[in-house]
């Protein structure tokens, strides 16, 4: 090969390696198709032997096949499309990328599931109701039906005692508070979530009671009764909540919520990824940790970080946004927290995990290093 043809391949090695326009590109193959000095054989050189001779000569070796320049780059076309192929390949960044996968080897031990998902053996042969208790125990409904029931015959003896006071020496009857039943608590909690189901839980209370609604919302429970829970419903001691909302913001549910969390992380094991993100609960009541957040579509509701498992979306983890410390202190590394937090029980476990970008802007260091080793 002269001097002239190795610049040639020098020059079109380096296009496989760059980004040059079309128009140069088509200016090297043009050249490198052009006439080159033709070789002439002198009396001085070596004696090649006929291609006869080779095909009769005996040898253990293969014959090597011998390629063409000519046939190699037969034509501008064919050499352009094969470049730009090849250059394609190749990132703004450097980075190379194949059409045929990695072979595969031994997966790391970081990828390795050292659980069975799935749920937990002991619901294996629940029915509906059952798994559903599972969650929602005797013992959170205990407290929410004695909590109410406090509440309720407060109310009832504030409004006997006001009637009493207005009317003195009068025989008007007082009213007495009915103490609500676990049937009755769970009938009130079918009929919200029938309400979600249907789309019905915008409507007003009096439209869900009529003869043309769900025959299930007034087979469930009267609608008077189900006003009156409603209205008197609690989850934790009135009477020590002010001692106890000095250090938690969410002291009113704090209770029910671990509880609630327990529950949720004992009865299922998640599959190998775990996504981590953040939900707005619609509520406008008066909280002191009531968010507003334009770009949701309620705008005003409780926060709420969740852990889910990413292939059928059950809730792992939970965990209620409360603001700003009770101390005033200003928080930093919030979103690192949160995820830590609530996946640390898988730590070790080799499961992946997912968050969205509002909460990984610090942590993607911290949970490779922290959970998938």
């Amino acid at each position: 090969m002269t001097d002239f043809q190795d610049n040639n391949q020098r020059r079109l090695a380096r296009l496989r390696r760059s980004r040059l326009p079309s128009d140069e590109i088509r200016e090297v193959l043009s050249e490198s198709d052009s006439e080159a000095e033709i070789y002439h054989a002198s009396d001085e050189d070596e004696y090649c032997p006929e291609p006869a001779a080779i095909e009769n000569e005996e040898s253990d070796a293969d014959i090597e096949h011998v390629i063409n320049h000519d046939e190699e780059f037969d034509s501008d076309e064919s050499n352009e499309d094969e470049f730009l192929d090849i250059m394609s390949r190749f990132g703004k960044d450097g980075t190379q990328w194949h059409n045929a996968p990695f072979p595969q080897a031994q997966t790391s031990s970081r990828n390795i599931l050292r659980q069975k998902p799935g749920p937990s053996s002991s619901t294996a042969l629940y029915t509906a109701k059952e798994i559903f208790k599972s969650i929602m125990t005797k013992e959170m409904c205990d407290i929410i039906l004695r909590e109410t029931k406090r509440k309720g015959q407060q109310v009832t003896e504030d409004y006997n005692k006001k009637l009493t006071d207005e009317f003195p020496g009068t025989n008007r009857p007082t009213k007495t508070f009915k103490p609500f039943t676990e049937e009755e608590f769970d009938a009130f909690l079918g009929i919200l979530l029938v309400s979600g189901v249907h789309q019905s839980n915008k409507e007003h209370l009096s439209e869900m009671w009529k003869f043309d609604s769900l025959p299930l919302i007034r087979a469930a429970m009267p609608r008077d009764r189900f006003k009156m829970l409603l209205r008197f419903i609690r989850f934790d001691n009135v009477n020590t909540r002010n001692i106890r909302i000095t250090t938690d913001k969410a002291a009113p549910i704090r209770d029910i919520w671990t509880m609630l969390n327990y529950n949720l992380q004992k009865n299922y094991k998640p599959t190998e990824n775990i996504t981590v993100d953040e939900q707005l609960f619609p509520y406008r009541g008066h909280t002191k940790f009531t968010q507003y957040i334009p770009s949701k579509p309620a705008k005003y509701g409780i926060k709420i970080f969740w852990a889910c498992d990413a292939a059928n979306a059950y809730p792992l983890q939970g965990k209620i946004y409360t603001g700003k410390p009770q101390d005033g202190e200003r928080q930093v590394n919030v979103g690192e927290r949160t995820v830590l937090d609530l996946v640390a029980t898988y730590k070790g476990s080799g499961r992946n995990v997912t968050t969205a970008n509002i909460l990984a802007e610090s942590i993607s260091t911290n949970i490779i290093s922290c959970f998938l080793v």
